[in-house]
């Protein structure tokens, strides 16, 4: 219903209880992308990661993360795992690419 903090609470809730549900880090990160809260964004995605593997897109998703808190090259190094788990992910093909244009 796009109540992003209530969806929020309730994964929070979920992970507490059942700390191994799948893509519950993820979703809480992409809520936390979504409300520019970029370094929650990044510690949800490397939870994610660390519990369950990496998800399809969760590279890029922590990419842009790392863009925005101004870390080029830690945004450049995620969309090159996207890209190397997934060569036709064209938005991580075009984010490395226009940060390469931009010389960051």
């Amino acid at each position: 219903d796009g109540d992003l903090e209530r969806g929020r609470r309730d994964l929070e809730r979920t992970a507490r209880l059942e700390p191994l549900v799948p893509n519950v880090h993820d979703f809480l990160g992409s809520i936390a992308l979504a409300q520019g809260r970029w370094r929650d964004a990044i510690r949800e995605y490397d939870a994610e990661r660390r519990i369950h593997g990496p998800l399809p897109g969760i590279f890029y998703r922590t990419a842009m993360a790392w863009q925005h808190l101004g870390d080029s090259g830690k945004a450049r190094a995620f969309y090159r795992r996207e890209l190397a788990r997934d060569p036709g992910f064209g938005a991580a093909h075009d984010s490395l690419e226009a940060l390469e244009a931009r010389g960051r």
